[in-house]
């Protein structure tokens, strides 16, 4: 349907274009190490910590939605259980 050219043709090999991967730096300055301090923080503020434990914004979805069934009397226990797995992994 589509007439492209083999994937290991002289044609990707001539038109490829030299990106050189960046190089890492093996003493990284103070602003490279505040970067990476503002976006492990920003990771711990999406999570509310209720008596200890990290609740992030899915874990309060999947409570609720396990709140909800059961106290609309749902009697599906696999999807209990699937829920709770989901929970705790």
């Amino acid at each position: 349907m589509y007439n492209f050219p083999p994937p290991y043709s002289s044609f990707y090999k001539n038109n490829k274009t030299s990106h050189s991967p960046k190089k890492t730096n093996p003493n990284p300055n103070k602003q490279d190490i505040h970067k990476k301090e503002e976006k492990n923080s920003t990771n711990e503020e999406n999570c509310i910590n209720i008596l200890g434990i990290k609740l992030y914004f899915d874990d309060l979805i999947i409570l609720f939605l396990l709140f909800i069934l059961y106290k609309e009397k749902v009697k599906d226990n696999e999807l209990m259980i699937c829920l709770l797995l989901l929970l705790f992994s």
